[in-house]
């Protein structure tokens, strides 16, 4: 297991004029990140155009950044998905691909899944890929409360933290509190 600490910053996937990333260009980027101190990257992400890649292109992507990163600081792969079973077969395709955890939104669709549900979307994901998690908390209508995301984090050990990106605040305040 990785200790993420620190300030993992968010990279951007550069894209050339035919729409296909650039990885010289990504490559650039995560280095520079580094560089600059950044004690970790998270690639693929909303500000990754993550949910935009397609499964391959986003398996690249992330092979890029493990393989600038060379071990200076661990590689975060964020897997913005609407099902579970697509967030597993990313998980999947960069499970060797040394990356120290997978940034995962909860599930999102038209309407809200139950808590149950966001329970076991968690569960599988880790028992399917071995990986560590990071919930991306910040999908509106599936917003997880600080009560659901200490659930997760008590039921599914593989979770070790959130990355909290809604703007709201109290939320955080209240997870943090509540955080034993």
């Amino acid at each position: 297991m990785t200790d993420l600490t620190g300030v993992i910053p968010p990279a951007t996937t550069p894209f050339d004029a035919a729409g296909d990333i650039d990885f010289a260009a990504a490559g650039r980027q995560i280095d520079w990140l580094i560089g600059e101190g950044a004690h970790g990257v998270a690639v693929g992400g909303s500000t990754g155009e993550g949910q935009t890649l397609e499964a391959e292109e986003f398996r690249d992507l992330v092979q890029a950044a493990a393989d600038v990163a060379g071990g200076r600081a661990p590689v975060i792969a964020g897997i913005i998905t609407d099902s579970t079973r697509e967030a597993v077969r990313r998980g999947r395709l960069v499970r060797d691909l040394k990356v120290a955890a997978l940034q995962v939104t909860p599930v999102h669709y038209l309407f809200r899944p139950g808590d149950d549900a966001m329970v076991e979307h968690f569960r599988t994901l880790a028992g399917e890929t071995g990986q560590q998690i990071l919930i991306y908390n910040v999908v509106p209508w599936t917003y997880l409360s600080p009560a659901l995301l200490l659930r997760i984090m008590d039921e599914v050990p593989a979770v070790i933290g959130v990355k909290q990106s809604a703007g709201d605040l109290k939320l955080l305040a209240d997870l943090m509190a509540d955080v034993k």
